[in-house]
């Protein structure tokens, strides 16, 4: 039983966006009653709930993702390894480090490139492409577009904002007009220079600021993965965290900072599992595990990292990930010993 009642809905404009309901319009209920034929359930599901688009070909080859201050020698390094010992390499994760991080010129959020780490980035997208890689770049949008951003003054005038103001542009996902120029503005000239797709990170808070209610996660979603449909002819992908129920509309999944922990292990399969009974099966975990418990000795298992990329092989999506801890680098041994050991 689905009670849909209180919910949104989408208004009929050429990009449907959303609306409220109107007061008093009645109940929207779904009801499902199908004994054991599950796979029958699932099916039924999709006539109101949309299917689960396929992902490209790519997302199902390797994903490389590591939190670290990589530059742009760094990963031309990174690539030319896993040429060297001929691993397969479809997909490479930047995290949040391509843009400025520090006080002044960015944070978690951030719209330009590092240019002390990446000095060329047409260049250095170019030689990404060159190699067949699919790039994705992380986002935590919820601090908005800062005067100090490249494309602030273009965002500025779009939003008929003067510009010598200073003042930040607010993150409001719900502003149809706000996010248009996101895309158009901020985001579509990196994705013309060679970015494939987003990593859509945690937005900070729960719901939109505007629209009571409107859960922040499950919009972003739906703006982004959208936006793709529209401008697009190929296969739209997204990465982000999980929205709610509807969500298996705007694949892959994010499953967060998984802990580096047999127990954590365990749980993945269960919990992969578990989503695909809401249809939610495309899921990229942080294969080997993010970082490590709090008060646990600072040092890699092998056996546990080996079981964690066994695992990895049979998910859905196969993405190692870690965090910004040194010990961690030595994984990526573990990860070629693993793959080449007979």
């Amino acid at each position: 039983m689905i009670d849909d009642s209180a919910d949104f809905l989408f208004d009929d404009s050429d990009w449907p966006w959303v609306k409220k309901r109107g007061a008093g319009e009645g109940q929207d209920w779904y009801f499902m009653a199908y004994g054991n034929d599950y796979k029958g359930a699932l099916k039924d599901f999709t006539l109101f709930a949309g299917k689960v688009p396929l992902p490209p070909r790519s997302a199902f080859g390797y994903w490389w993702s590591r939190y670290w201050s990589y530059s742009d020698k760094e990963i031309r390094q990174l690539i030319d390894n896993f040429r060297h010992y001929q691993l397969p390499l479809d997909v490479l994760v930047v995290d949040m480090d391509w843009h400025y991080t520090e006080k002044g010129k960015g944070g978690w959020t951030g719209w330009r490139w590092n240019r002390r780490l990446f000095p060329d980035t047409v260049k250095f997208l170019r030689h990404l492409k060159d190699r067949g890689l699919r790039v994705t770049l992380n986002l935590h949008p919820a601090g908005g577009v800062a005067a100090y951003e490249e494309q602030y003054p273009a965002m500025a005038e779009w939003m008929g904002i003067d510009s010598a103001s200073g003042a930040t542009l607010p993150w409001t996902v719900s502003d149809k007009k706000y996010m248009q120029g996101i895309f158009d503005i901020v985001l579509r000239p990196m994705e013309k220079a060679g970015v494939d797709f987003w990593w859509l990170d945690w937005q900070q808070w729960l719901t939109d600021k505007k629209v009571e209610g409107l859960s922040n996660t499950w919009w972003i979603n739906y703006a982004f993965f959208s936006d793709m449909e529209r401008m697009r002819d190929t296969r739209p992908l997204l990465y982000h965290r999980w929205g709610g129920l509807g969500n298996h509309r705007y694949q892959i999944g994010f499953s967060r900072d998984a802990i580096i922990f047999c127990k954590s292990l365990a749980f993945q399969p269960y919990f992969t599992n578990c989503a695909s009974n809401v249809l939610y099966g495309y899921w990229s975990h942080d294969i080997g595990g993010h970082m490590f418990k709090k008060g646990d000795k600072q040092e890699l298992d092998p056996e546990l990292f080996t079981r964690w990329m066994q695992y990895g092989v049979f998910t859905p999506l196969f993405r190692t990930h870690s965090t910004k801890n040194a010990v961690l680098n030595k994984g990526s041994g573990i990860l070629k010993a693993s793959i080449l050991r007979p």
